[in-house]
């Protein structure tokens, strides 16, 4: 299959051919404040992170766990509406360096935005790409449409068991869930999780496949990529980092980006 050419692709695929193994960071839109959200972001793009997803509060999904919840659901009780996350925390994060992928669940892109009005204002801010991971498959291939427009491509969430994909429209990377279970959970590299990421790098030879859900040390993320993974997705960790201070999400991620192998 071959991958359109993104500003995400193209990070990952420098040569062209090999993906380069990268973490992506997680935070709520805005969290805990404006002020210090900017200075998270700050010392997340100097520890080496270039892609930013962004948390939009409005409704949880089954996936979140509680560290999650919990900070979306203060940035909600805050006063941060679905639009006004998307539009400051994306551009925010944007203006920072970031490549930003915005993450929202269900409840708040269909119910209470609207799919193309959740397009429209990722793009005018900054967004690279989209992820909704519990859309009905009909109200996903009306989000790929309506992203195509923008010429923006979404991330394809992954669940951890029943049947991989067999098409996938322009897509920026494969999110695959390491297991059943809610974000925060503990994560146990295994054969069959490993058997997974090569059968979708088997089907989609040219999309990187991002591991995510319970990895949190240094070891886990080396385990990761050592099973097959292409790409790192770190949230729950990062914001229980950011909840002890600004200073200690900067030195965890100093840490695990240098697992990954990253620079500077």
């Amino acid at each position: 299959m071959e991958h359109q050419v993104t500003s995400l692709s193209g990070l990952f695929f420098s040569d062209r051919t090999k993906p380069e193994r990268r973490v992506i960071g997680y935070l709520p839109a805005c969290y805990p404040d404006d002020e210090l959200y900017r200075m998270a972001l700050r010392k997340l793009y100097c520890s080496g992170i270039r892609i930013m997803e962004i948390g939009i509060p409005g409704g949880i999904g089954e996936l979140e766990g509680g560290t999650i919840s919990k900070a979306l659901s203060a940035v909600k009780q805050g006063g941060l509406d679905p639009e006004t996350a998307i539009r400051t925390g994306t551009r925010l994060a944007a203006d920072a360096g970031f490549l930003p992928i915005v993450m929202a669940f269900r409840t708040a892109v269909v119910e209470q935005v609207g799919l193309d009005f959740f397009v429209k204002i990722a793009a005018e801010n900054g967004a690279k790409a989209l992820l909704v991971p519990d859309l009905y498959p009909d109200e996903m291939d009306y989000l790929v449409k309506s992203a195509d427009h923008h010429q923006m491509p979404v991330v394809q969430f992954v669940a951890a068991t029943g049947t991989l994909p067999t098409s996938l429209p322009d897509t920026a990377f494969l999110y695959l869930q390491t297991a059943d279970m809610p974000t925060g959970g503990v994560f146990a590299p295994d054969e069959n999780l490993r058997g997974r990421i090569e059968a979708l790098h088997e089907r989609f030879p040219r999309l990187p496949v991002a591991l995510g859900f319970g990895i949190r040390t240094p070891q886990q993320v080396t385990s990761a990529f050592e099973i097959g993974a292409d790409l790192v997705v770190i949230g729950t960790a990062m914001v229980d980092a950011l909840n002890r201070s600004v200073d200690d999400l900067g030195s965890y991620a100093d840490e695990i980006v240098a697992a990954a192998g990253g620079d500077k």
